[in-house]
């Protein structure tokens, strides 16, 4: 963790991974951008500067810094262009109780190589890295509450079907990594191989071996998407291209980059037809932006989505209140709103207890409160997974079941 080689932090198919990257020869403080100088000096100090690497790749700039405060605390952090702590290595009674307890219970005979507090959109984890007995290395990615997110693990720690799905998948291709990762009590694997020429590759398998998603280039995808992606980029530039399989269909997921340097995504059906869009809340009509602004209220807007749907248009806005919790909603083309989500213990009772009774032992996704009537009432519409499969129904307010949903 304390090497020159920088551990970088991206996400794949939502997935954390540590990657490593090659940094250019180290730099005096005063090669850096103003912006950078200021937040090494209020790290730092009056204290020592060991070394500053710039690395540059296609998510941008970042500066790998190392030092010492002046009281001879050891200090390694990542700056990005603009001043902005990216990540800094903290030890263990540095972060909060309930990640000191996940990874107790994660230890088990290896040992604690080194944390990293990873700073994203102000989405804060902790990614730990840990060494084996035999001296391999397996890596963490824990939230600030204590939940596991994500652990690395062996070809031969995972099921029977998820070890033929990734060898099937390999290829020629060397493996790099596994990540198992936990969403709910949904078990996935992120896979990084690593090509003949030295390119990684990902793909993401579920816990029956189905696959999930495919890191492909652009020539890899047929011809009417690659029409559909390059005119949707445009002037920017293509970041990467996710094939994603899930029960609604087949979509090409594009990670992109404006020419003014903002990050967007959007989806491509394998027809070529673009299936949403992100946009920035000035890119939408005035109508929408009134909608989007109060429904909101005082939380950030992390994101909105045009979907081109068969019945028409929609925006999905996802946005980030005071404690970091993530809430969506959906507005018409018109500004009308459409859905909110909510959360179980913010339901009435009976709602709860007829959503907890149908779930089982599945678990849910998410739940949203409808403005449109159903059987006379504005339902509770719970999109879940059970026994593997999707499992969408409604519920009244005051707990009537309403049907499944498609």
């Amino acid at each position: 963790m304390k090497s020159r080689i920088l551990l970088v932090l991206f996400i794949l198919g939502g997935g954390w991974f540590l990657r490593a990257a090659d940094p250019a020869p180290g730099l005096a403080l005063g090669d850096t951008p103003p912006p950078v100088q200021k937040a090494i000096r209020a790290q730092i100090g009056k204290g020592t500067i060991t070394a500053i690497d710039k690395v540059s790749d296609d998510d941008g700039t970042t500066y790998a810094v190392q030092g010492k405060n002046a009281a001879g605390v050891e200090k390694i952090f990542t700056l990005g262009d603009d001043g902005v702590l990216q990540s800094i290595e903290v030890t263990l009674d540095e972060t909060p109780a309930a990640v000191q307890k996940t990874i107790g219970e994660q230890m088990g005979k290896n040992q604690l190589a080194g944390i990293d507090k990873t700073i994203d959109e102000r989405i804060v984890k902790y990614a730990v890295e840990l060494t084996t007995p035999d001296r391999q290395s397996r890596s963490l990615i824990i939230a600030p509450d204590g939940t596991l997110e994500s652990r690395e693990v062996g070809l031969e720690e995972v099921p029977a079907a998820v070890q033929a799905a990734i060898k099937a998948q390999l290829g020629s291709a060397r493996l790099d990594s596994i990540d198992k990762t936990f969403d709910a009590d949904e078990v996935s694997y992120e896979v990084m191989t690593i090509t003949r020429s030295g390119q990684e590759r990902g793909f993401t398998v579920d816990a029956l071996g189905n696959l999930q998603s495919l890191d492909l280039t652009l020539a890899e995808t047929p011809v009417l998407v690659q029409a559909a992606i390059k005119n949707q980029i445009g002037t920017g530039k293509l970041q990467s291209i996710d094939k994603t399989f899930s029960p609604e269909g087949t979509t090409f997921d594009v990670e992109m980059t404006t020419k003014e340097g903002a990050a967007r995504h959007f989806s491509v059906s394998p027809a070529g037809q673009l299936v949403s869009v992100e946009l920035a809340l000035d890119e939408t009509s005035p109508a929408i932006q009134a909608a989007i602004t109060s429904e909101a209220g005082p939380a950030r807007i992390e994101s909105i989505d045009k979907n081109f749907e068969p019945d028409g248009i929609t925006f999905d806005i996802t946005t980030v209140g005071r404690g970091g919790r993530e809430k969506d909603f959906t507005v018409s083309d018109n500004g009308t709103l459409l859905t909110r989500e909510v959360f179980l213990e913010n339901i009435p009772p009976g709602a709860q207890k007829t959503i907890r009774e149908q779930i089982g032992n599945g678990h849910i996704i998410r739940i949203d409160r409808s403005t449109e009537r159903e059987s006379g009432v504005l339902p509770f519409v719970v999109q879940g997974r059970k026994n593997g499969m999707p499992f969408n129904f409604s519920v009244g307010p005051g707990g009537r079941f309403l049907g499944m949903d498609n």
